[in-house]
Order: structure tokens, then sequence, then C-alpha cells
């Protein structure tokens, strides 16, 4: 709140609820290490095919365009689609193509297998349905200390903060168990790559269109012995290749802030569950450096007090406030018939 008070224009009401919120280093969605020039012709994308997902040349155009893709790039899409034909389902859209192929440094049979692989673990898990389907414990859906900010980065996309520090996964998994907590995160995945990033996308940011989250994982109160048990480990190594087989390139940089002493070693394991496009766009940032570089990709302007932004979250009764979280012991979990599992 001090941090706070010296903003003048700090505002509780800056931050927007969210239950979407991901978990762990298992949030770095896939994210990519390719990068494009700027299209050589954007006329490329009239030829592309409009059965891919999108209702026409205009639109197509729209999504190229976004992606800032270059013409021999424009070319792997358009044979992508190709060998995509025979597939009839939402994901295949031009979009998340590009996504895929970005995952696999443009080469197309790579892609193809992976976008295959993918659309056959959706009708396996029931991913397409997992929204109606599936309703997680309520305490699941509270607990998470986490919100997707109203503003964005300096880019225009997105920002997920998270207090990673705060959550209590081993408790969690005590409770709940791996698979529900797995259900769980492919339902958060659903629900803020669907219906998160569409609703913001039509708020007051609604020019440009969220191509992928910016994500801040505050670590200030985690402890090695909170991670490093052979069930945590579990969880994040499953999270981490869900996320990079299934929703490739959701993320561009995942931010980690007050790294605990002996981080270094979990890291030097969970890195090598990586892909190495994740890996390129971790930044873990020192407590000397956090302002400065908090106010190169976001500006501190837009973040919440705790990681010194100038956003309020302290106030308990607004709807905006931050969650807490904690141990999982300290709270009353209601019993697993109880809690819609």
């Amino acid at each position: 709140a001090s941090v706070a008070a010296s903003f003048p224009n700090s505002r509780c009401v800056q931050f927007k609820p969210s239950r979407f919120c991901t978990s762990l280093i298992g949030s770095v969605a896939g994210v990519g290490s390719i990068h494009l020039s700027h299209a050589e012709t954007m006329g490329e994308a009239m030829n592309l095919s409009a059965s891919a997902g999108h209702t026409g040349p205009e639109s197509d155009q729209t999504v190229l365009q976004k992606w800032n893709l270059d013409a021999e790039s424009i070319d792997k899409v358009r044979e992508l689609q190709k060998r995509l034909s025979d597939i009839s389902h939402p994901k295949n859209c031009l979009d998340q193509l590009i996504r895929f192929l970005r995952a696999r440094a443009f080469v197309v049979d790579a892609a193809e297998k992976m976008f295959r692989n993918m659309i056959a673990w959706r009708l396996d898990v029931g991913a397409d349905t997992i929204l109606q389907n599936f309703e997680p414990p309520q305490f699941l859906q509270d607990y998470y200390p986490a919100r997707t900010l109203q503003n964005t980065d300096k880019e225009g996309d997105p920002v997920l903060c998270e207090k990673m520090g705060k959550v209590d996964l081993h408790g969690l998994l005590k409770e709940f168990g791996h698979d529900i907590m797995l259900k769980h995160a492919i339902w958060i995945r659903e629900k803020m790559f669907g219906e998160a990033l569409n609703v913001w996308a039509r708020g007051p940011h609604q020019s440009h269109e969220g191509r992928r989250l910016t994500l801040i994982a505050d670590m200030a109160g985690l402890t090695m012995g909170a991670v490093a048990s052979v069930e945590v480990l579990k969880l994040l190594q499953s999270t981490l290749t869900l996320d990079q087989s299934n929703y490739p390139e959701s993320a561009k940089k995942l931010i980690l802030l007050n790294a605990p002493w002996g981080f270094q070693a979990i890291w030097n394991l969970v890195k090598n569950w990586m892909d190495e496009g994740v890996r390129e766009k971790m930044v873990i940032i020192s407590p000397a450096d956090q302002s400065k570089m908090l106010d190169l990709y976001i500006g501190l302007d837009n973040l919440p007090d705790f990681i010194g932004g100038a956003i309020d979250t302290t106030c308990i009764d607004d709807p905006f406030y931050f969650p807490t979280a904690g141990k999982v012991s300290d709270f009353q979990v209601p019993k697993k018939r109880d809690s819609g599992f």
C-alpha cells in the first residue's frame, strides 16, 4: 500500500477478476523462439483458404498481419492447411496453425504431426466439452492468487500475474490428487485461451487481438520444500507437457521474480522438460533489476503493488481484491463428495 500511495492514480479496479490462472512454470504454455520479419507482401493472404476457420480473405489477412509473417512462412502456412484439410475441428484455423508452426520452427512435417497429436489428445480427454462436463471444486476456483490485468504489456498483449510463492501445491495435491489437478489445469486453459481472451478482446483493448500472454510469477514466500517433492514435480512435468504439446505459443514471456535460495537446483531439473523455445522466453529477474525490467516490459503503472507497481490490491471489500492463498490446511476445504467431482 505504501508503494501504491506514491502513485496518485492507483485504483483497485485496475484488476480484472480471473479464475483462469495457471500454476507454477507450467504456465509458460509453449512459448516460441522464432522471430519473423515483416511480411514482404500481405497480398499472399488473399490466396489462403477460408476453410481453416475464418470467414474470408480479409480475416485471413488480419491473422497473418497480426503474426507479422514473411512470404516464406506464409507458404508454409498454406502447405500445412492443405495437409490438414481432412480435419474438421474449430482448432483447425489459421491462428492455431501458425502457433503450431512457430512451435516447430516452421518445419511443416513436425507441425503437422504435433497438430494431429493435439486433436487426438483433445478427443481422448474430452477437452472440447470440458467446460460443459466438468466443474472444478469451488475451492480450486477461488484459491489461486492470480489476476489478468486490465492493462497490457508494452506490445499490447494481455498480462497475467500470479503469486506463485503463495500457492501450496503439496497441500492441493494431498487434498485433490494429481488427476483432478491436471483436469483442472485443462479446464483453466480452455477458459483462459477461449473465453477469457475473447472477453478481453471485446473490452477496452478491442483494437488489438490478444496474441500471446505475458506471465509474471512472483515467487516471494516459496520454499524449496514446497516444490521439491516427487508428487509436485510429477504434476509440474505433466503440466509442462500439457502446455507444450497442446497449447503452443499461448505465452510469449514468463517473468520470474523473487526466486528463493536454492531455486537454481530446481531450475536445472525443470528446464530439461522444456522445449528450447520455452527456455529462451524465461526471464529470471533479480531484486536489484526488478523495477527497471518490469517498467521496460509492462510499465509500473500497470502492475500490482506487491511487485512494486501502482495498483492497490489491498482493498478487501473490493471485488478486485487479490486472493491471499497460503496453506491449504488453513482453509475449510469441502469434502470431495460435496465439491462436485
